[in-house]
């Protein structure tokens, strides 16, 4: 009888252990949306809170799977058309905004192999292409509590795309395809500031709050700015002018690695090619 209690015992612990890990992890992404979303006042978070708890599938094993539903139901009240939630090569939105569309899994598959997303070549001797990877500075507490560790990090990193871009610019160069399909996003700093040679001074983007405030991002002299705040530096400029540039992005293109295509409209050169599947 006492191993008969000590099993049942240890099997309501096991559940209650495993709900524990679920709410965490909502927690975890609540916490992230209440204090960072542009859309946190389209919602009262105290009813809201108790609903997405209430939208968690206890009966799911794997945490993640459990809290889909809730992440879905949060994103959908905020009106949240950006965020996803990706896992298992599914993407999970709100329920308005192309719930539960599939992802190529070979996209994801070489999209995370930078061996295969970071490459350049010279086509027919007269059109260069780049397919450019994600990237993004180590989301680790001992890098990011470092303005300058992450300010040289990206400033690292963004030589390493232009370095790869200038040695596309040949003699012969007619144009360039930069291909973002298997770019998944990242910092848009270090992609823009990388690009700068082809993207060009000036203005690149600008950021709508919503308590109404704006930012604006630009490129001066190889430097990328955010209004005032220098956020990455890069040398060794080529020249790109008047080229022709055709850009391809996939269904897989997203955050930073849309921002950074954004910033080539209105450049007349410039062609976008999409594949929808």
């Amino acid at each position: 009888m006492k191993l008969i209690k000590l099993f049942f015992l240890l099997i309501v612990l096991a559940i209650a252990s495993n709900c524990n890990a679920q709410k965490s992890l909502l927690d975890s992404i609540i916490h992230i949306a209440e204090r960072k979303s542009i859309f946190t006042k389209n919602v009262n978070w105290n009813n809201l809170i108790p609903q997405l708890y209430e939208s968690i599938d206890t009966t799911k094993s794997d945490s993640v799977e459990a809290v889909i539903p809730a992440v879905e139901k949060l994103y959908t009240a905020l009106g949240d058309k950006h965020g996803v939630l990706i896992y298992k090569n599914q993407g999970f939105k709100g329920a308005k905004f192309n719930n539960n569309r599939h992802i190529d899994s070979n996209l994801t598959k070489y999209a995370q192999d930078i061996n295969y997303a970071f490459r350049t070549k010279i086509l027919d001797n007269n059109y260069g292409y780049f397919s450019i990877p994600s990237a993004t500075v180590p989301l680790e507490d001992s890098i990011l509590s470092d303005k300058e560790k992450v300010l040289k990090i990206t400033s690292e990193m963004a030589q390493t795309i232009k370095d790869s871009l200038c040695k596309l610019n040949t003699k012969n160069l007619k144009g360039i395809i930069l291909d973002f399909r298997l770019n998944i996003g990242g910092s848009i700093y270090l992609m823009v500031d990388g690009l700068a040679s082809i993207i060009g001074d000036g203005k690149v983007l600008s950021y709508q709050y919503g308590n109404g405030k704006s930012e604006n991002l630009y490129l001066k002299n190889g430097a990328f700015f955010e209004d005032s705040t220098f956020a990455s530096k890069t040398d060794a400029e080529c020249n790109f002018k008047k080229i022709k540039i055709a850009i391809l992005i996939s269904p897989i293109t997203a955050s930073a690695g849309e921002q950074t295509v954004i910033a080539f409209r209105g450049k007349k050169e410039y062609k976008n090619f999409r594949r929808k599947k």
